[in-house]
């Protein structure tokens, strides 16, 4: 579930909890300044939006959402509600992996998912190959410190290289087949 902040208006949450009746599996992606529902011990999982440690995060999504996202994930997050961080990775945050995931190890949340910011022609964050090179060198070396806390796995960092990613990623995804995406208008 993603898409125009999942948990900000009660009908949007109303849907989720519906749709979790009817699919074995949830992710919901949130930027957590609205809080996480106490939806513990259910099918669902909460990917809350986490775009490097404060400064970096703050610089991106506003002053002051850090300490809001981070109280709402560690203070006042309902026992048993499971949590991953995203953090969408460009050229602003690529210099704080390391310091952000010393950061939360400790926390309670489950791990972190590291994803490539994608370009688009009015953004300017894109990465670009070599520092995205860098950038996955570095992760795996983070991986090897806190195995089961990096997301993706190392198989899945090692197709985001550029040689690789295209010939043996784009062209057979499998999103393709097991994704379903619904528009506002449920079509």
């Amino acid at each position: 579930w993603i898409g125009g902040e999942t948990l900000f208006l009660p009908e949007r949450q109303a849907i989720i909890e519906h749709g979790m009746k009817l699919i074995p599996f949830n992710n919901i992606v949130t930027n957590g300044i609205a809080g996480l529902p106490n939806w513990g011990g259910r099918n669902a999982t909460f990917s809350v939006s986490v775009d490097g440690t404060q400064k970096y995060h703050d610089e991106i999504r506003g002053s002051g959402n850090y300490e809001i996202t981070k109280r709402n994930i560690t203070v006042n997050r309902p026992y048993g509600v499971k949590v991953n961080l995203a953090c969408t990775l460009g050229k602003t945050n690529t210099g704080c992996v390391e310091s952000l995931v010393e950061e939360w190890q400790d926390t309670g949340v489950n791990g972190i998912i590291f994803w490539f910011h994608t370009p688009q022609k009015s953004h300017t964050d894109w990465i670009g190959w070599d520092l995205r090179k860098e950038t996955i060198d570095r992760l795996l070396k983070l991986q090897e410190r806190f195995p089961d806390f990096i997301y993706p796995s190392k198989f899945t960092l090692e197709l985001m290289r550029t040689e690789k990613s295209s010939r043996i990623v784009t062209d057979n995804c499998n999103l393709q087949v097991g994704v379903y995406s619904i528009d506002p208008q449920g079509k």
